[in-house]
């Protein structure tokens, strides 16, 4: 027999009128029956709460803090009383509420009246990491934008307003009255779903992409303390903590099945790192995945809402063994399935047996594990989850998006940004039509605490000043109220709104904060009937920015034509203002009328800003291939330069802005003379075959010159004076600097200015001499999976030179001189998605960035963890050590130094030396042979670079010039490529096959098998070729014993290397061609 439980949370006036209630009136209107919780699962959660909460500090909390929220929210929104009104409402009594009060008044309050609010601040244990960020390059100052399919959390309580919200790959918890945040960082890539429990003290979030990870975070420490790695390739793309905090679903799709989605609950405070249980559910018959919602008082029932069907999920343990029970509802109508429409969302009524879900006809339906006839036998019973259809109603016109439970109300808002409100009988208490001064809604989430009702004014019958200030503000626009008025005729629901009587009823509920359709986050103050803006979405469509040399100012374009100042220290834009296309399309193209959309998004679009030196002047690149000279005041236009028709990808200006020069993406490179008031066109040229990778001004002995790399893998000097005399582009040098790798991009050596950087796609910096326009050095760059594609340099004062670059979503520092050191370059992920925009702002304080989506962040630059980090690696070769460690495809330290040795001892006998002593030196001639023999097969031309950085600038011969042991580790560090991965040597091997059999070239099809003869005979044509001397060398090891005839021919060998001692010692050993004819 079950047993019988009375609830703590009805009253005896509600449990009498529902044993009274029969069936024939629950049927006639509607009403729900609430029941009582269960006290087993209560307890088993409090005490679960309890324990969990041990590890927490204590937060001081107050008795009356319902109370206190409705004097906060006062200041919050201007309307702050002060001490005097607290002691005249409170008569001057000195009770135990004024005692609790007064406290909180001289935190939350000016004597004098200020409007300002000061809340308690969030305490967590990394408190003097973030205030000084002293082990992070990078702390987050400011976000401009926010991610829009991440639905913002509300964790407003007793003193503290704040939300939650993700920009990128960063959870943000943003106090909206201080406009303060706390970032936590841990994700790599973009954040699809958070969640929080009902006190809001737990976070879970996750993100999809390569080491995708499902993090716990506590949200009072705003630190993470359990994290689920990748536990799926293809990421987790939604969470949910139930109420209590104990359990959290996880929704994936399976590998190679997008439509199979798995649903596993995990107790995550166990630190497994599987589920307890999974599920599978098939998405081709259940429709595309909505929501997943705990029961609040029952934390083990969920429902699992699809398009198609409902599913309630039992989560159990049977001797001892953890279960997952399934159950289909039935009941509905297969003759309304039509009328009834798709599922949207579902949520457990709370304090019942009901659950609730809105379709998209606006229909509501009503699920119960009780029938009609048990309510007149058996009112109170225990609750149970295999709920089937127990009532739809028609509650909206239009689609119902989302609906909730909130204390004793249930709360929808439909597709037109409307909200109600109704009792648990579905009777309609209260109708927000629109939000004041906003778009419509599309996401509400209400405060974590219940208002108190006496602090609520909001009444449904109001005095008639009260209607007179109301009819002033724009009743149109204002909230509606209605009482007890139910919803089956909706026609007659606007008529009722306008006629309610006078008798006054209080109306309470909480206050929430609704996610507008333009973006904006605004907060809705039920108690003051107001609504506040907290973050508008004022910068939509930004497509590049800069920042002035001289201003705390951020300038944006984006794809309409308008232009922004963002004053990042004010927060707030201080000018806006469109670029003239009218005008010009009308000049040039006639009338263009709004239906030509894609003339205008050509026209419109801004694809490069960048300032002068000065900031004088501000040149804008468009998508038509126009750049536009601006005044940075006003952005008045000084002059159109329209030279090509190709979307502008960079624009460069000279170090006095004395030239400026663009490139296009057809490798267009526009040269501009900037000296007078409107700048003078000097000439045009397409120099590469391929697109432009990056362009570079330098200067020597104050003659500018003009630099260009493109992905052609070519290297182009132009003399820029010698191009303004003649009135065309003229290129001096033309060479070609990579066989294998790209070069991504170039910059001025801060250490030396007849250098210049380039960094390849490969992770290698190439050291450029400019007098000699050759290769003079290769180091090491940072170690990650993609290049470099952004360098410049932080003119930080009174600190070391530091470079800032950027690699796909990475953006780091890395120290001056650069010598592959890896202690000497630090990164972060500053974005989930690929970097498209970076922009330095006062010398190097600060950097903004800004990713494929539209959010900006603002980080301020910290090089102190980077001086620390070169101090920690050591000197000379022990930081390079450290990566052959590290590198499970590189040969150990101790192999290395074997072959060092063997180095020095393996021409001994072979000719008259001197008696061997052990020393720390080799010859630079056995350097490329050691490589080989560590698995590092280089190239000609890469070995032709090798030699020549050993030699350096001395005239002496490769033979005489000796390596030491740490140079010998450095080298190899800096040269070698530290794997070559599968992509690559699919796309090798299609590049080969290309040239045998040129119709099958595409990487991933099914290529048949090459003859031997053919793949012999293209390697004999296009492989590179070797001579008998050479041919020995590398199959030194194959050929054992010497014969005789090697041994004279040798001889022979070693007296010619006396006669010509500048050939190199390689050539001392040789191959004879009888014995090479033997051998093959």
């Amino acid at each position: 027999m079950e047993e019988q439980l009375e609830t703590n949370n009805l009253s005896s006036a509600s449990v009498e009128s529902f044993s009274s209630s029969t069936s024939e009136s629950l049927q006639r209107s509607g009403e729900i029956v609430i029941c009582p919780e269960d006290e087993k699962s209560y307890s088993l959660s409090k005490k679960f709460i309890e324990e969990l909460e041990k590890k927490k500090e204590e937060v001081e909390t107050y008795n009356e803090r319902e109370k206190n929220l409705t004097v906060a929210s006062n200041i919050l929104f201007e309307k702050s009383e002060s001490i005097k009104d607290v002691k005249k409402r409170t008569g001057g009594k000195n009770t135990q509420q004024r005692s609790l009060f007064y406290p909180f008044c001289h935190l939350a309050v000016r004597v004098d009246n200020a409007p300002v609010l000061k809340p308690h601040t969030r305490e967590f244990a990394t408190k003097n990491f973030n205030s000084s960020h002293i082990t992070s390059p990078f702390k987050l100052m400011r976000f401009i934008g926010y991610n829009p399919e991440v639905v913002v959390k509300n964790l407003t309580k007793a003193l503290e307003f704040a939300i939650l919200l993700t920009t990128g790959n960063l959870v943000l918890i943003y106090d909206y009255n201080s406009e303060t945040h706390h970032e936590l960082q841990g994700h790599r890539n973009r954040i699809v779903s958070t969640s929080t429990d009902a006190k809001g003290n737990w976070i879970a979030s996750s993100d999809i992409g390569p080491d995708s990870s499902v993090i716990i975070w506590d949200a009072i420490r705003c630190f993470p303390v359990h994290v689920i790695w990748e536990f799926n390739k293809t990421g987790c793309h939604f969470v949910k903590l139930s109420p209590c905090a104990k359990y959290l679903v996880t929704i994936v799709k399976k590998i190679n099945k997008p439509n199979i989605l798995m649903i596993s609950i995990w107790e995550w405070v166990h630190g497994e790192e599987c589920p307890d249980v999974s599920v599978e559910i098939n998405t081709d018959e259940f429709g595309s995945f909505k929501k997943v919602d705990f029961c609040y008082e029952k934390c083990e029932f969920l429902v699992v809402t699809t398009e198609k069907r409902v599913i309630f999920l039992t989560f159990e343990e049977v001797d001892s063994k953890k279960m997952l029970t399934f159950h289909y509802p039935t009941g509905l109508p297969q003759k309304n399935r039509k009328q009834i429409g798709l599922f949207n969302d579902s949520v457990f009524i709370r304090y019942s047996h009901m659950a609730i879900t809105g379709t998209t006809t606006g229909q509501a339906v009503i699920w119960s594990d009780m029938s009609w006839n048990f309510f007149d036998k058996e009112p109170v019973r225990k609750a149970c989850n295999k709920k089937n259809a127990f009532l739809n109603v028609q509650l909206d016109r239009y689609s119902i998006e989302q609906i909730f439970s909130i204390d004793d109300q249930v709360v929808t808002l439909n597709s037109k940004g409307m909200i109600f409100f109704y009792n648990q009988r579905l009777c309609v208490l209260h109708v927000i039509k629109a939000l004041r001064g906003c778009n419509p809604a599309v996401n509400i989430s209400f405060h974590l605490k219940k208002r108190s009702i006496e602090g609520s004014s909001l009444l449904v019958g109001e005095s008639s000043k009260n209607k007179k200030k109301r009819a002033r503000r724009g009743r149109d626009h204002t909230t509606s109220y209605i009482k007890n008025n139910k919803i089956d005729d909706l026609e007659k629901l606007h008529k009722e709104i306008k006629c309610w009587k006078k008798k006054e009823e209080i109306f309470d509920t909480r206050d929430f904060v609704a996610t507008t359709t333009t973006g904006d986050i605004v907060y809705v103050n039920f108690s003051h009937d107001a609504v506040k803006f907290i973050l508008r979405n004022q910068l939509k469509g930004v497509t590049c920015m800069d920042t002035h040399p001289n201003r705390d100012i951020l300038c944006l374009g984006t794809d309409c034509g308008k232009l922004l100042q963002y004053d990042f220290t004010k927060k707030e834009v201080i000018m806006c203002k469109n670029l003239p296309l009218e005008d010009v399309v009308a000049k040039e193209l006639g009338t263009i009328t709004e239906d030509d959309t894609e003339i205008n998004y050509i026209m419109g679009y801004v694809t490069d800003l960048k300032y002068e030196q000065g900031g004088h002047r501000l040149a804008c690149g468009m998508k038509s291939g126009d750049v536009w000279l601006l005044n940075e005041t006003d952005f008045n236009t000084i002059v159109r330069i329209p030279r090509t028709t190709f979307p502008i990808v960079k624009i460069v200006f000279s170090r006095m802005n004395e030239y400026f020069a663009y490139y296009d993406t057809y490798a267009h490179l526009i040269l501009m003379n900037n000296k007078n008031d409107l700048p003078d066109y000097i000439g045009k040229i397409r120099p590469h075959s391929k697109p432009i990778a990056d362009i570079a001004f330098s200067s020597k002995d104050d003659v500018y010159y003009l630099y260009t790399l493109g992905l052609d893998r070519y290297f182009v000097e132009y003399v820029v004076s010698e191009c303004d005399r003649l009135g065309f582009i003229k290129i001096n040098v033309y060479f070609r600097m990579e066989l294998l790798g790209k070069g991504t991009c170039l910059y001025p050596d801060p250490s030396s200015r007849m250098t210049m950087l380039m960094f390849t796609e490969t992770g290698k910096c190439r050291f450029i001499n400019l007098e000699t326009m050759h290769i003079y050095r290769t180091v090491q760059g940072p170690l990650l999976p993609n290049g470099v594609t952004y360098v410049k340099s932080l003119a930080l004062p009174n600190q070391t030179e530091c470079l800032l670059f950027v690699s796909h979503n990475e953006m780091g520092l890395l120290k001056c001189p650069v010598d592959g050191n890896p202690y000497k370059w630090v990164s972060h992920a500053a974005v989930s998605e690929e970097i498209e925009q970076v922009a330095i702002a006062n010398h190097g304080k600060y950097v903004f960035c800004k990713g494929k989506n539209e959010y900006i962040t603002m980080w301020e630059i910290n090089i102190m963890p980077l001086n620390a980090l070169e101090a920690l690696g050591g000197k000379g070769g022990d930081p390079f050590s450290t990566l052959l460690a590290a590198d499970p495809c590189a040969p150990s330290l101790e192999d290395v130094q074997e072959l060092f040795f063997y180095c020095q001892v393996a021409h001994r006998g072979q000719y008259n030396e001197k008696a061997f002593e052990s020393s720390d030196v080799i010859g630079a001639c056995d350097v490329p042979s050691a490589f080989r023999a560590l698995g590092y097969f280089m190239t000609d031309y890469e070995e032709d670079l090798l030699v020549d950085e050993l030699v350096g600038d001395s005239n002496l011969n490769v033979t005489e010039v000796e390596v030491s042991f740490d140079k010998f580790i450095q080298t190899f560090v800096n040269h070698r490529v530290c794997r070559v991965s599968e992509s690559a040597m699919k796309s090798a091997f299609c590049n080969l096959f290309k040239r045998i059999i040129p119709d099958y070239c595409t990487i991933g099809v099914e290529v048949p098998g090459v003859p031997i003869a053919d793949f012999l005979y293209f390697l004999e044509n296009y492989g590179d070729k070797f001579d008998p001397c050479n041919t020995y060398i590398y199959l030194r090891a194959l050929i054992q014993p010497f014969t005789k005839l090697i041994e004279e021919e040798m001889l022979k060998k070693i007296e010619l290397a006396k006669e010509y001692p500048f050939v190199d010692s390689k050539y001392y050993d040789f191959m004879p061609e009888t014995e090479l004819e033997v051998l093959l």
